[in-house]
Protein backbone atom coordinates (compact mmCIF):
# COMPACT_ATOMS: atom_id res chain seq x y z
CA UNK A 1 0.00 0.00 0.00
CA UNK A 2 1.36 3.37 -0.92
CA UNK A 3 1.25 5.65 1.77
CA UNK A 4 -0.10 8.80 1.32
CA UNK A 5 -0.32 10.59 4.92
CA UNK A 6 2.90 9.18 5.86
CA UNK A 7 6.34 10.10 6.37
CA UNK A 8 8.35 8.33 3.72
CA UNK A 9 12.28 8.20 4.41
CA UNK A 10 14.65 5.24 2.60
CA UNK A 11 18.10 5.61 2.94
CA UNK A 12 20.09 2.98 1.26
CA UNK A 13 23.24 2.52 3.07
CA UNK A 14 26.61 1.13 1.47
CA UNK A 15 27.23 -2.07 3.61
CA UNK A 16 28.34 -4.53 0.98
CA UNK A 17 28.29 -8.00 1.73
CA UNK A 18 26.21 -7.09 5.56
CA UNK A 19 24.31 -10.13 5.66
CA UNK A 20 26.21 -13.16 6.21
CA UNK A 21 23.72 -15.40 8.17
CA UNK A 22 25.94 -17.88 9.28
CA UNK A 23 28.79 -15.55 10.91
CA UNK A 24 26.44 -13.69 13.70
CA UNK A 25 29.37 -14.73 16.03
CA UNK A 26 32.22 -12.96 13.97
CA UNK A 27 34.16 -10.15 15.55
CA UNK A 28 35.26 -7.92 13.42
CA UNK A 29 38.91 -6.63 13.83
CA UNK A 30 39.98 -4.72 16.66
CA UNK A 31 41.64 -1.77 14.36
CA UNK A 32 37.71 -0.45 14.08
CA UNK A 33 37.30 0.06 18.19
CA UNK A 34 39.28 3.10 17.88
CA UNK A 35 37.20 4.45 15.19
CA UNK A 36 34.83 7.32 16.23
CA UNK A 37 31.01 7.03 14.49
CA UNK A 38 29.99 10.13 12.65
CA UNK A 39 26.94 12.05 13.95
CA UNK A 40 24.44 12.37 11.12
CA UNK A 41 22.21 15.11 12.18
CA UNK A 42 22.13 18.29 13.98
CA UNK A 43 23.03 18.19 17.53
CA UNK A 44 19.86 19.99 18.49
CA UNK A 45 17.84 17.25 16.49
CA UNK A 46 18.75 14.45 19.31
CA UNK A 47 16.94 13.22 22.09
CA UNK A 48 19.05 14.36 24.39
CA UNK A 49 17.73 11.23 27.02
CA UNK A 50 19.74 8.71 24.42
CA UNK A 51 23.00 7.13 25.62
CA UNK A 52 25.19 8.62 22.74
CA UNK A 53 28.60 6.63 24.40
CA UNK A 54 29.74 3.30 22.67
CA UNK A 55 30.21 0.48 25.68
CA UNK A 56 33.24 -1.66 25.40
CA UNK A 57 35.63 0.70 26.80
CA UNK A 58 34.77 3.17 23.90
CA UNK A 59 33.81 6.29 26.07
CA UNK A 60 33.16 8.20 23.16
CA UNK A 61 30.18 10.72 22.12
CA UNK A 62 29.50 9.62 18.66
CA UNK A 63 30.69 13.05 16.32
CA UNK A 64 27.94 14.23 13.51
CA UNK A 65 27.81 12.65 9.92
CA UNK A 66 24.89 14.81 8.05
CA UNK A 67 25.40 19.26 7.92
CA UNK A 68 22.69 20.92 9.70
CA UNK A 69 21.24 22.42 6.39
CA UNK A 70 20.00 18.78 5.47
CA UNK A 71 16.99 20.22 8.01
CA UNK A 72 14.85 23.04 8.39
CA UNK A 73 16.30 25.24 10.38
CA UNK A 74 15.70 29.10 10.40
CA UNK A 75 19.68 29.98 10.36
CA UNK A 76 20.06 28.54 7.21
CA UNK A 77 19.22 30.66 4.07
CA UNK A 78 16.32 28.83 2.25
CA UNK A 79 18.57 28.09 -1.34
CA UNK A 80 20.18 25.72 0.87
CA UNK A 81 17.60 24.12 2.21
CA UNK A 82 17.57 20.19 1.28
CA UNK A 83 14.57 18.83 -0.31
CA UNK A 84 13.34 17.47 2.95
CA UNK A 85 13.07 20.84 4.49
CA UNK A 86 11.27 22.23 1.05
CA UNK A 87 8.47 19.66 1.71
CA UNK A 88 8.16 20.72 5.32
CA UNK A 89 7.68 23.79 4.31
CA UNK A 90 4.23 23.20 2.60
CA UNK A 91 1.57 23.25 4.96
CA UNK A 92 -0.73 21.76 2.51
CA UNK A 93 1.17 18.31 2.73
CA UNK A 94 0.98 15.54 5.44
CA UNK A 95 3.33 13.14 3.67
CA UNK A 96 6.52 14.39 3.40
CA UNK A 97 8.56 11.36 1.33
CA UNK A 98 12.80 11.57 0.95
CA UNK A 99 14.66 8.74 -0.38
CA UNK A 100 18.09 8.43 0.85
CA UNK A 101 20.77 6.47 -0.13
CA UNK A 102 24.46 6.27 1.08
CA UNK A 103 27.87 5.25 -1.03
CA UNK A 104 31.36 6.34 -1.35
CA UNK A 105 33.10 5.69 -4.49
CA UNK A 106 33.87 2.31 -4.09
CA UNK A 107 30.43 1.06 -4.31
CA UNK A 108 29.07 3.64 -6.75
CA UNK A 109 28.99 1.60 -9.77
CA UNK A 110 26.95 -0.96 -7.77
CA UNK A 111 24.76 1.61 -6.54
CA UNK A 112 24.52 2.88 -9.71
CA UNK A 113 22.98 -0.49 -11.60
CA UNK A 114 20.74 -1.61 -8.31
CA UNK A 115 18.53 1.45 -8.25
CA UNK A 116 18.29 1.02 -12.31
CA UNK A 117 15.66 2.34 -14.09
CA UNK A 118 14.54 3.80 -10.85
CA UNK A 119 17.30 6.40 -11.42
CA UNK A 120 15.06 7.64 -14.48
CA UNK A 121 11.42 8.46 -12.14
CA UNK A 122 11.18 11.66 -11.95
CA UNK A 123 8.86 11.03 -9.40
CA UNK A 124 10.85 9.20 -7.15
CA UNK A 125 14.39 11.47 -8.06
CA UNK A 126 12.39 14.63 -6.89
CA UNK A 127 12.77 13.01 -3.41
CA UNK A 128 16.10 11.79 -3.31
CA UNK A 129 19.24 12.64 -1.65
CA UNK A 130 21.66 11.11 -2.38
CA UNK A 131 24.65 11.51 0.83
CA UNK A 132 28.01 10.70 -0.19
CA UNK A 133 30.83 9.74 1.36
CA UNK A 134 33.97 10.72 -0.14
CA UNK A 135 34.50 13.47 -2.35
CA UNK A 136 34.83 11.13 -5.71
CA UNK A 137 31.26 10.06 -4.90
CA UNK A 138 29.85 13.83 -4.50
CA UNK A 139 31.76 14.48 -8.15
CA UNK A 140 29.82 11.82 -9.93
CA UNK A 141 26.51 12.59 -7.69
CA UNK A 142 26.53 15.90 -9.17
CA UNK A 143 27.51 14.22 -12.80
CA UNK A 144 23.73 12.07 -12.12
CA UNK A 145 21.78 14.60 -10.46
CA UNK A 146 20.26 17.40 -11.73
CA UNK A 147 18.72 18.09 -8.75
CA UNK A 148 20.87 20.94 -6.68
CA UNK A 149 19.74 20.14 -3.47
CA UNK A 150 19.92 15.64 -4.33
CA UNK A 151 23.62 15.40 -3.24
CA UNK A 152 24.89 16.15 -0.08
CA UNK A 153 28.46 15.32 1.21
CA UNK A 154 28.67 13.83 4.75
CA UNK A 155 30.99 15.42 7.10
CA UNK A 156 33.70 12.76 7.69
CA UNK A 157 34.75 10.95 4.65
CA UNK A 158 34.89 7.06 4.73
CA UNK A 159 36.14 6.07 1.17
CA UNK A 160 38.00 3.01 2.11
CA UNK A 161 35.99 -0.48 0.64
CA UNK A 162 33.59 -1.90 2.49
CA UNK A 163 33.66 -5.43 1.53
CA UNK A 164 32.79 -7.59 4.16
CA UNK A 165 34.52 -7.16 7.73
CA UNK A 166 36.74 -5.15 5.82
CA UNK A 167 37.40 -1.23 5.79
CA UNK A 168 35.02 0.84 6.25
CA UNK A 169 32.30 -1.96 6.54
CA UNK A 170 31.67 -1.72 10.32
CA UNK A 171 31.64 2.39 10.53
CA UNK A 172 28.99 2.17 7.55
CA UNK A 173 27.27 -0.08 9.23
CA UNK A 174 26.92 1.02 12.38
CA UNK A 175 26.64 4.95 10.82
CA UNK A 176 22.62 3.45 9.41
CA UNK A 177 21.55 2.92 13.50
CA UNK A 178 22.82 6.23 14.32
CA UNK A 179 21.66 7.85 11.12
CA UNK A 180 17.72 6.31 12.67
CA UNK A 181 18.08 7.41 16.02
CA UNK A 182 18.64 10.99 14.86
CA UNK A 183 16.19 10.77 12.36
CA UNK A 184 13.59 9.47 14.58
CA UNK A 185 14.30 12.93 17.14
CA UNK A 186 12.48 14.65 14.34
CA UNK A 187 8.75 13.72 14.75
CA UNK A 188 7.54 14.64 11.33
CA UNK A 189 9.70 11.32 10.24
CA UNK A 190 7.39 8.49 10.74
CA UNK A 191 9.21 5.18 8.70
CA UNK A 192 12.04 4.84 7.40
CA UNK A 193 13.24 2.04 5.12
CA UNK A 194 17.33 1.17 4.58
CA UNK A 195 18.39 -0.81 1.64
CA UNK A 196 22.18 -2.11 1.10
CA UNK A 197 23.54 0.01 -2.22
CA UNK A 198 23.96 -4.53 -3.29
CA UNK A 199 19.91 -4.42 -3.37
CA UNK A 200 18.89 -4.25 -6.76
CA UNK A 201 15.19 -2.71 -7.01
CA UNK A 202 12.60 -4.14 -9.81
CA UNK A 203 10.18 -1.73 -8.61
CA UNK A 204 9.58 0.57 -5.30
CA UNK A 205 9.76 -0.87 -2.36
CA UNK A 206 6.18 -1.05 0.22
CA UNK A 207 6.26 0.17 3.28
CA UNK A 208 5.47 -1.06 6.87
CA UNK A 209 2.61 -2.86 7.58
CA UNK A 210 0.15 -1.87 9.71
CA UNK A 211 0.93 -2.48 13.19
CA UNK A 212 4.51 -3.35 13.16
CA UNK A 213 7.36 -1.20 13.72
CA UNK A 214 9.84 -3.49 12.45
CA UNK A 215 10.29 -5.26 9.19
CA UNK A 216 13.39 -6.95 7.19
CA UNK A 217 14.44 -9.24 5.39
CA UNK A 218 14.67 -13.19 6.28
CA UNK A 219 17.85 -14.85 6.67
CA UNK A 220 18.40 -18.56 5.54
CA UNK A 221 18.36 -19.58 8.61
CA UNK A 222 14.91 -17.59 9.92
CA UNK A 223 17.03 -14.66 11.65
CA UNK A 224 17.14 -10.86 10.72
CA UNK A 225 19.20 -9.53 7.86
CA UNK A 226 19.23 -5.92 8.15
CA UNK A 227 20.38 -5.62 4.33
CA UNK A 228 16.70 -4.68 3.92
CA UNK A 229 14.81 -3.28 6.52
CA UNK A 230 12.01 -1.07 7.24
CA UNK A 231 11.44 1.30 10.88
CA UNK A 232 8.69 3.48 12.57
CA UNK A 233 9.35 6.31 14.74
CA UNK A 234 7.87 4.97 18.28
CA UNK A 235 8.92 4.95 21.22
CA UNK A 236 9.93 1.10 20.89
CA UNK A 237 12.37 2.20 18.34
CA UNK A 238 13.97 4.83 20.43
CA UNK A 239 14.32 2.41 23.07
CA UNK A 240 15.89 -0.14 21.30
CA UNK A 241 18.27 2.16 19.06
CA UNK A 242 20.69 3.71 21.91
CA UNK A 243 20.46 -0.34 22.98
CA UNK A 244 21.84 -1.13 20.06
CA UNK A 245 24.42 1.09 19.35
CA UNK A 246 26.30 0.16 22.76
CA UNK A 247 27.57 -2.77 20.41
CA UNK A 248 29.20 -0.65 18.19
CA UNK A 249 32.37 -3.60 18.71
CA UNK A 250 30.67 -6.34 16.87
CA UNK A 251 28.93 -6.46 13.77
CA UNK A 252 25.77 -4.66 13.96
CA UNK A 253 23.61 -7.61 12.10
CA UNK A 254 24.52 -9.75 15.18
CA UNK A 255 23.55 -7.23 17.93
CA UNK A 256 20.00 -7.44 15.98
CA UNK A 257 19.85 -10.56 16.11
CA UNK A 258 20.67 -10.82 19.71
CA UNK A 259 19.04 -8.09 21.08
CA UNK A 260 15.55 -7.38 18.53
CA UNK A 261 13.56 -10.94 18.81
CA UNK A 262 12.15 -11.08 22.03
CA UNK A 263 12.10 -7.28 22.74
CA UNK A 264 9.18 -4.53 23.07
CA UNK A 265 8.98 -4.02 19.47
CA UNK A 266 6.93 -5.21 17.03
CA UNK A 267 8.77 -7.64 14.38
CA UNK A 268 7.58 -8.95 10.87
CA UNK A 269 9.67 -10.52 8.05
CA UNK A 270 9.41 -8.71 4.56
CA UNK A 271 7.34 -11.27 1.96
CA UNK A 272 10.44 -13.69 0.74
CA UNK A 273 8.69 -14.39 -2.20
CA UNK A 274 9.12 -10.35 -3.66
CA UNK A 275 12.41 -9.51 -1.18
CA UNK A 276 14.69 -12.30 -2.07
CA UNK A 277 18.91 -12.67 -1.10
CA UNK A 278 21.11 -13.88 -3.74
CA UNK A 279 21.71 -16.83 -0.92
CA UNK A 280 18.18 -18.65 -2.08
CA UNK A 281 17.73 -17.22 -5.39
CA UNK A 282 14.99 -16.20 -7.24
CA UNK A 283 12.14 -18.04 -6.08
CA UNK A 284 9.53 -19.47 -7.81
CA UNK A 285 7.71 -15.75 -8.97
CA UNK A 286 10.28 -13.82 -10.05
CA UNK A 287 8.09 -11.64 -12.41
CA UNK A 288 7.19 -9.89 -9.07
CA UNK A 289 10.32 -9.51 -7.66
CA UNK A 290 10.88 -6.11 -5.77
CA UNK A 291 14.36 -6.37 -4.77
CA UNK A 292 17.08 -8.70 -4.65
CA UNK A 293 19.70 -8.45 -2.68
CA UNK A 294 23.52 -9.44 -3.18
CA UNK A 295 24.77 -10.82 0.02
CA UNK A 296 26.22 -13.74 -0.60
CA UNK A 297 28.89 -12.47 -2.98
CA UNK A 298 31.69 -10.41 -2.16
CA UNK A 299 33.45 -7.23 -3.94
CA UNK A 300 32.06 -4.72 -6.41
CA UNK A 301 32.73 -6.75 -9.26
CA UNK A 302 31.33 -10.21 -7.98
CA UNK A 303 28.13 -8.06 -6.59
CA UNK A 304 27.61 -6.26 -9.91
CA UNK A 305 27.81 -9.90 -11.57
CA UNK A 306 25.26 -11.37 -9.17
CA UNK A 307 22.82 -8.49 -10.01
CA UNK A 308 22.97 -7.93 -13.73
CA UNK A 309 22.04 -11.83 -13.94
CA UNK A 310 19.33 -11.29 -12.07
CA UNK A 311 18.03 -8.47 -13.96
CA UNK A 312 18.74 -10.97 -17.05
CA UNK A 313 17.00 -13.18 -15.30
CA UNK A 314 13.87 -11.15 -14.47
CA UNK A 315 13.60 -9.63 -17.96
CA UNK A 316 13.15 -12.83 -19.73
Amino acid sequence: MEPTTWTRICICILACSNTYPHLHALRLPDAGRTQGLPQVISPELLDKSNNSKLDAGIARVLPQVIPTEFFDNEDVPSSKLSAFARRREDPSSKAHSLVISVVNDYAFEVFLYSMGDLLKNKSFMDTHVLFCTDDEAMRKCHELISEPRGCVRTLLTYARQSDFGKGDFRSIGWLKIKMLQELFADPHIDQVAIFDTDVAFFSAPQWLDDGVEFMYQLGTKGDINIGQMLWRNTKATKLILPELLKHTWEWDQAAFNKMLPGSTLKLKPLDVNRYRSHCYGYGTDAAHLVTYHANCVTGSTNKLSVLKDAKAFVSN
